[in-house]
């Protein structure tokens, strides 16, 4: 079962030490984090800055080679194919 969790802090340690509590928690077996992410808008900037806990650059790497491989093989290597001349039997 997922449960998605959204909780407000007034500052920014608020959420730090939230963050620190949660991963400890994670450590002794009590609850299993999937995916996280700290977000803070310092005043006076006109977006605000994300934190994730768990980097997806690899995750996406992976996803793509997958389906650039699948695609690769299936559209270009019959191409590679009709190069050579045809056996007559």
């Amino acid at each position: 079962m997922a449960t998605l969790v959204a909780i407000k802090f007034p500052t920014t340690e608020g959420a730090q030490t939230m963050l620190s509590m949660l991963e400890n928690l994670q450590k002794q077996q009590l609850i299993q984090i999937e995916d996280g992410a700290i977000v803070t808008w310092p005043e006076g900037e006109k977006k605000p800055k994300t934190r994730q806990l768990t980097s997806m650059t690899g995750v996406s790497a992976l996803g793509g080679a997958f389906w650039g491989f699948l695609f690769g093989l299936l559209f270009f290597i019959p191409f590679f194919g009709c190069s050579t001349s045809p056996s007559v039997f």
